[in-house]
This record gives structure tokens, C-alpha cells and sequence, in this order.
């Protein structure tokens, strides 16, 4: 969904593949409700976060559950460059390396998939960021420093069943 009139603070909001239609102040509801949301869950603690991981590592999910479905909910109903978006992106990239230095998965088959969508993850931010500030910065210094452990590790399992060669 988008303004009809980009340049008109209080017009309504239509979606560009169908004809829904949705008012000015139904659409500022939502982005209250979502700014709260997206503020409440850059607050959560990464303790808890870390236990709740460790309960679905072993398949006793719970609470992380809620946390991975608010994502999925909010990534799949923003523009994948919607800025609410990104930060829930950047927030779920901090959770995935967390994971990686705390407890890294034994299993190979839960490990890639991870280490692919870390990398996903900050390849799309980075995107984002070069457009933001080009060059160096200290956001995409950060970003890259969260990649390279990843990268890394998906490169050692590449070689080592010779998708890549020495």
C-alpha cells in the first residue's frame, strides 16, 4: 500500500495490485501499532533471547516461537525496505550471530541454512546502507564485522566437500 498522493500527509492509502483502499487515519493506527511493536522488540533482552534459543535447540520453543512469527508477520507485511523492516532484519541478524558465538549447532544441516540467512541478512542491509552512506561507516563496518565469521565458516564447508578448491 501506498498514499495516493505522495505529497499529501493525510491521504489515503490504495494498494498498487488490487483495489483495497484504506483511509489516512487507519493507516497511522497501524503504524503506531507497529513503531510500539518494533520498539518493544529492539528492547527485548538478549538473556532471554539466548535461553529461549537454548529451549529451541533442544525443542522446547515457546516464547521464541512468538518472537520468530512477529517477524515473519512484520516482514512479510512491510516493503522489504520498509525502515520498520529493516530494523526487525537487523535485530534478527544481532539474534543469528549471537546464536553462532554462544551455541553454534553441530548439525551441518541446521548450521548452513543459518549461516546462509546471516549472510542473506547482511547482504540486504548492507544494500540498504551503501545507499544510506556511501563509502566507509562505522554501521557498515559493523555489518560486514557480523558477516565475516559466517562467511568464513559457510566457505570451510564448501571446501571441504569441494564446492570450492584450494
Amino acid at each position: 500500500m501506498l498514499p495516493e498522493e505522495s505529497l499529501n500527509l493525510s491521504s489515503d492509502w490504495s494498494c498498487d495490485n488490487c483495489e483495497a483502499k484504506v483511509n489516512h487515519a487507519t493507516m497511522v493506527a497501524i503504524f503506531d501499532e507497529l513503531e510500539v511493536d518494533v520498539e518493544n522488540f529492539k528492547e527485548i533482552d538478549i538473556k532471554v533471547i539466548e535461553e529461549k534459543l537454548a529451549q529451541l535447540l533442544t525443542g522446547k520453543i515457546g516464547q521464541f516461537h512468538k518472537i520468530l512469527w512477529f517477524l515473519l508477520l512484520y516482514i512479510l507485511v512491510l516493503h522489504p525496505r520498509h525502515y520498520y523492516a529493516l530494523t526487525i532484519k537487523k535485530r534478527l541478524l544481532d539474534v543469528l550471530v549471537l546464536v553462532l558465538k554462544k551455541e553454534e549447532p553441530e548439525d551441518e544441516a541446521v548450521l548452513r541454512p543459518m549461516l546462509e540467512r546471516i549472510m542473506e541478512l547482511g547482504t540486504e542491509l548492507l544494500e540498504v546502507e551503501e545507499k544510506i552512506e556511501v563509502g566507509y561507516s562505522l554501521k557498515r563496518g559493523r555489518l560486514l564485522r557480523q558477516m565475516h565469521l559466517p562467511g568464513m565458516k559457510l566457505a570451510k564447508m564448501d571446501l571441504k566437500v569441494r564446492i570450492i578448491q584450494d
